[in-house]
């Protein structure tokens, strides 16, 4: 049997995790092995209020600070976060608001 010991990640990007629950983490890829996906700043993607997505905490008991280890015999999906998500998960992620570029020229 071959094993695939590289990743399709690099360290730093933003990756969705979907797993056996049906549940969507958003996160921060830091490495993985045979066994284990190791991420950080894991939000899970949920439905708000007024009908749109927001990012929640997956665990709210727990401290989610630093390395975590998730074994991917949990994990259905790995793929990479599209573009249109990845704004909204860096402003959580850093409390820093992204601004779209104005198409608007102002001359004085």
């Amino acid at each position: 049997m071959l094993i695939n010991s590289g990743s399709s990640f690099s360290k730093g990007d933003t990756i969705t995790l979907k797993n056996i629950l049906g549940e969507e983490i958003m996160c921060t890829f830091v490495k993985e092995d045979i066994t284990y996906y190791y991420i950080t700043d894991a939000y899970a993607l949920g439905m708000a209020q007024q009908g749109g997505m927001t990012l929640t905490p997956p665990v709210f008991s727990g401290e989610m600070t630093g390395e975590i280890k998730l074994q991917k015999i949990h994990i259905m999906w790995a793929l990479p976060t599209e573009e249109k998500f990845i704004g909204g998960y860096k402003q959580e992620v850093t409390g820093i608001q992204i601004v779209a570029p104005s198409k608007k020229i102002i001359t004085g």
